[in-house]
């Protein structure tokens, strides 16, 4: 989109579902709804129950209900749009509203006209949000105003649009913390635009603009750390890929595991580290940017506020400060900073046991709960902000790319209110940004770890199997969407977003896919577009466009030893 110049991309929940076909890919990006077709019955078992897809993964509604002024009969709003600079077209203006989350070209029945000047009550809503996240005339018309605004260097995590009867304009939040004060982070290499020791500082200072108002440490490290940093071109291999320079200039992600506060830069910019003003600032302000993408890190979404450092308009800041709204945002994750520690006595030297304790803390569970012991889990799934998941009886565990986190696993019941245990299968479905549960015949919808109203549900309103092994989002294959069902050895395709129904000639057998076991205990698919079948113990990352397993990679590989740090172990890994 000429003339879009944007600076970051922020691992939102909020609108990231809505991508133009033009930009990057995006693990949310919306297939095509599709009809209704008649499905051929004969095509599936007698035993197979079909079931309506399309009421499953269904769009948001539209966030505005109030009637809109100007409207005719047909449905169109008429609205002469002279107004607009020569340089900036109504077609712009709505990838632009799409990209950024207020705006689902697809889902827009009434069409846009805009060589006849005219706008649909979808279209003007988005309008209308927009400018009221940006603090300009509610005009509900791409005015001159509205495109510059639209024109402006900006973050690239979509916004989140307020409802006219909402709060007033402040801070968001992105759904996750992190749940200690101490953080570490690792920067992994460093641009050549700029001397490393240089880089070291204006990382450090960035970290400190959040540790001056709130309990937070930040200190760099060598190894594995929360929040790693990396300059990269082009894709590099968490799926959404950089452009060149003058683009997108970094992305940072919420905190949770895998890929979770990590920010990366992109090195096709050249990278500068401050200057007297802006009209002398002939590359990109690298202390500027990367405080903005740690309040992204730490779990801070965009401000209405337009002082703000979290506002989406960037602007260079030669005497960086935190808005009061800033401020707010971030205590309101972790609270204020930590009082100056009074000095305290030295405590008489205590007499130390003779013997150690009688009963020392456990290593594991037992049964289920038992981390190491080399059984099948039902299940595992992440949920939108990345963090992963395994499910097996009535437990969970939260897993990082270092193992098991502490503490767990825990009851399903205390933390995933209203889910049972011994789970069929569990799916991340990236359109939706929902999670999806199924046991039996019925499945339950999560947003993060809360359930959504109105579930659990029957799975007779689909049209696929009940009682399933696994499901897998697999994402984009050749150009389309696809989901599968795994069950008994065989499995179900369906194409496109809101399918009616599986694809015609299936199920099929699992033997179709080279290297498959005959029968699969659950999938995943990652953050940065991997995929995994598993089975007992044993698991295989699925080629990328191939029905085969990758073997590339030493597999089927241990699930106890590689997802969940545990020691080898002896255990049965008959298929």
């Amino acid at each position: 989109m000429k003339g879009f110049y944007v600076f970051c991309l922020a691992a939102c929940p909020y609108g990231m579902l809505f991508v133009p076909s033009s930009g990057h890919p995006s693990p949310l990006h919306r297939g095509e709804r599709r009809h209704h077709h008649p499905h051929h019955d004969q095509d599936l078992p007698p035993d197979v129950e079909l079931i309506n897809f399309d009421d499953v993964f269904g769009v948001p509604e539209d966030p505005l209900s109030e009637e809109i002024e100007g409207m005719e009969d047909d449905g169109i709003y008429r609205e002469p749009l002279s107004q607009l600079p020569k340089q900036f077209n109504m077609n712009e203006g709505m990838l632009y509203l799409q990209q950024f989350g207020y705006y689902n070209m697809s889902e827009d029945t009434t069409g846009m006209l805009g060589s006849l000047g005219t706008v649909s009550p979808m279209m003007r809503r988005a309008i209308i949000n927009f400018q009221r996240f940006a603090n300009i005339p509610t005009t509900g018309i791409l005015d001159e105003k509205t495109a510059e605004m639209m024109t402006m260097p900006r973050c690239g995590c979509p916004d989140v649009v307020t409802p006219p009867s909402g709060p007033v304009a402040r801070y968001t939040r992105l759904g996750s913390r992190w749940q200690k004060n101490d953080l570490t982070y690792r920067i992994n290499n460093f641009t050549p635009d700029l001397p490393q020791d240089r880089v070291v500082d204006a990382i450090a200072r960035a970290f400190d603009v959040w540790a001056q108002v709130t309990p937070l440490t930040f200190r760099r490290v060598s190894g594995p750390a929360d929040i790693e940093i990396r300059f990269a071109a082009g894709s590099h291999g968490d799926g959404n890929s950089f452009d060149s320079r003058g683009g997108v200039l970094a992305h940072a992600y919420q905190p949770g595991g895998g890929i979770g506060g990590d920010a990366h830069f992109d090195e096709s910019e050249i990278w500068q580290i401050g200057a007297p003003n802006i009209a002398s600032l002939s590359g990109t302000d690298l202390f500027s940017v990367a405080a903005h993408e740690f309040g992204h890190s730490l779990g801070l979404g965009h401000s209405q506020v337009n002082s703000a450092l979290m506002a989406p308009f960037y602007r260079y800041q030669r005497s960086l400060r935190l808005d009061r709204d800033d401020i707010s945002g971030i205590q309101s994750l972790y609270g204020g900073p930590r009082p100056e520690p009074r000095p305290q006595p030295t405590p008489a030297p205590r007499p130390q046991p003779t013997k150690p304790p009688v009963n020392p803390p456990p290593t594991g569970g037992e049964g289920d709960a038992d981390t190491c012991s080399g059984k099948s889990f039902d299940a595992f799934t992440r949920v939108e902000n990345g963090t992963m998941y395994a499910f097996r009886g009535k437990y969970f565990w939260q897993l990082t790319e270092r193992g098991v986190s502490p503490g767990y696993p825990q009851l399903i019941k205390n933390v995933w209110k209203g889910l049972p245990g011994n789970l069929d299968a569990a799916m991340f479905y990236e359109i939706n940004g929902k999670t999806y549960f199924f046991k039996g015949g019925q499945y339950w919808r999560f947003t993060g770890d809360a359930m959504d109203s109105g579930y659990p549900r029957s799975v007779s309103v689909w049209r696929t199997v009940k009682d399933i092994d696994a499901a897998l989002y697999y994402g984009e294959w050749d150009g389309k969407t696809r989901t599968y069902f795994f069950k008994d050895g065989q499995y179900w395709r369906y194409t496109g977003g809101a399918s009616a129904s599986a694809d015609s000639g299936y199920p099929r057998s699992l033997n179709l896919w080279r290297g498959f076991p005959t029968r699969i205990d659950a999938a995943f698919s990652s953050t940065d577009g991997s995929r995994y079948i598993f089975r007992k113990d044993r698991y295989w990352k699925l080629a990328s466009n191939r029905a085969a397993v990758d073997t590339n990679g030493g597999y089927p590989r241990s699930v106890a030893t590689d997802f969940l740090g545990c020691a080898k172990t002896l255990v049965d890994l008959e298929p």
